[in-house]
């Protein structure tokens, strides 16, 4: 593969603080100025000699952190990560980024990290949800799917703080031609209001932006960095052909349905119910 490649950028801080028993997120919020799609991994830490850092039982690279019993969760499409932690720590989370074009791996880089868990604060982190979609299907509050093509996506995302403080809010990663208006910044209740022409010629993928939150707890203020994704698929092409009856009521007439679509294996319904 010839031509030149970027590596990815980050967006976020790399030594993040948490609260003990509260809930938190955490993303490097990296971006590709060429484009290329990102993959993202846990991989273990490297001592000074170039070999691997040993982790004390039962933590691994992939899970380093203390957490609450099923609340570890990292996402390798999106690089997020969500946790509960439930001791005080310093834990080494180090996540390896992969850029492919076309099919190829054309690089990599890694960050290694300490997250701090105190247990000196209660201080809950803020976050946003999208609301008021005009098209597409909401999950999780932070994905979106829409199959229009040449569609006009517009959504809003709620900001809200649980302690009710003063929360700053940051985006970086939009979609190219996609727009991001920010209200009422630096107060209990930002509000954003995204708006992207998704031109015709887009091709179907994962679209994934980040945004970052951050109060004014003190004496530790909370900050975490979401992904937020868009899901834009193909939308399903569908082709008729019928034989008409030889005599009527001969019963040899024939409906023949054919549907295209990248987005997987299909099911049918002649009553929009039973499908099979």
């Amino acid at each position: 593969l010839n031509g030149p490649n970027q590596s990815s950028a980050y967006t976020t801080i790399p030594t993040p603080f948490f609260c003990i028993n509260n809930a938190q997120q955490y993303n490097q919020g990296a971006i590709d100025a060429d484009g290329d799609l990102l993959t993202f991994d846990l991989v273990p830490g490297q001592n000074g000699n170039g070999g691997i850092v040993s982790y004390a039982a039962p933590y691994t690279f992939a899970q380093p952190l203390g957490t609450a019993a099923g609340n570890f969760y990292f996402n390798s499409s999106t690089g997020q990560l969500s946790f509960l932690p439930n001791i005080a720590q310093n834990a080494l989370v180090v996540s390896k980024v992969t850029e492919t074009r076309n099919g190829i791996v054309v690089g990599t880089s890694m960050r290694e990290m300490v997250f701090v868990v105190l247990s000196n604060c209660n201080n809950q982190s803020p976050s946003g949800l999208i609301t008021g979609n005009n098209g597409g299907i909401i999950a999780n509050g932070n994905e979106i799917t829409i199959c229009n093509a040449n569609s006009n996506l517009q959504f809003d995302i709620q900001v809200s703080d649980p302690d009710n403080g003063k929360v700053t809010v940051n985006f970086s990663g939009l979609p190219a031609g996609a727009t991001m208006t920010l209200s009422n910044n630096n107060t209990p209740s930002p509000l954003m209001h995204f708006e992207w022409n998704i031109p015709p010629a887009t091709p179907p993928g994962d679209y994934t932006f980040y945004v970052t939150y951050q109060d004014d707890g003190c004496p530790l203020s909370s900050k975490q960095t979401i992904a937020y994704t868009i899901h834009y698929v193909q939308p399903i092409e569908a082709s008729v052909t019928s034989t008409p009856e030889t005599c009527i009521p001969s019963g040899d007439g024939t409906l023949s349905i054919t549907a295209t679509s990248a987005n997987g294996g299909f099911e049918y319904a002649l009553n929009g119910n039973n499908f099979q």
